[in-house]
């Protein structure tokens, strides 16, 4: 069961960066303007980049995680969609509620998964 859940994590972080960068691709030019939505060359590169670094951070955790899998790959792949819907967004107000959403994962996540030392000064910090 637990070898499922990992690929299964890691198949949908894969599944959501091939979207994310396929968007960004199948573009043409650069810029792409929807009501709530602009990728420009900014925000291509922190989408591209985003997309690269999350399937890559699940499959270096991937020996590590023994314990409530289920809520770290969940939690990795919502952070992953907050993030890139953080760095598409057009809208003042939902890039601020996006980059106050996106804080609930992670301290979840350091708080769930970090080490001793890292809980500590990451609930100083956040």
């Amino acid at each position: 069961m637990p070898v499922q859940i990992r690929l299964l994590g890691l198949i949908v972080s894969s599944l959501i960066s091939l979207f994310a960068i396929s968007l960004t691709l199948a573009s043409g030019a650069l810029e792409i303007t929807y009501s709530t939505i602009v990728l420009h060359e900014i925000s291509t590169l922190f989408v591209i980049l985003t997309s690269l670094i999350f399937p890559a951070a699940i499959l270096a955790s991937y020996n590590n995680i023994v314990h409530n899998e289920i809520t770290y790959y969940t939690l990795m792949i919502l952070l992953e969609v907050i993030l890139l819907y953080l760095f598409i967004t057009n809208n003042v107000i939902l890039f601020y509620v996006t980059f106050e959403l996106s804080l609930l994962p992670l301290y979840l996540l350091i708080g769930l998964f970090g080490a001793s030392q890292a809980r500590v000064r990451a609930s100083l910090l956040l």
